[in-house]
């Protein structure tokens, strides 16, 4: 389970094996993509949180 914990987030030769066995089994892959948005996403929400109650503050001031 560890060794193929990178593919959670990169693409790796290992990987792309891996992914390929799924496709040939009839299961759909897992692609790293989804991670990024993910993360992508989270940021995006965290940064918007941060500069919206700054703007509160500075308007209850």
């Amino acid at each position: 389970m560890w060794s193929s914990l990178d593919c959670v987030y990169s693409i790796g030769a290992d990987c792309n094996f891996l992914r390929a066995m799924g496709w040939l089994r009839g299961v759909d892959p897992y692609e790293p993509v989804l991670f990024w948005m993910g993360v992508t996403l989270l940021l995006m929400t965290l940064l918007l949180k941060r500069s919206m109650s700054k703007e509160l503050e500075s308007k209850q001031s």
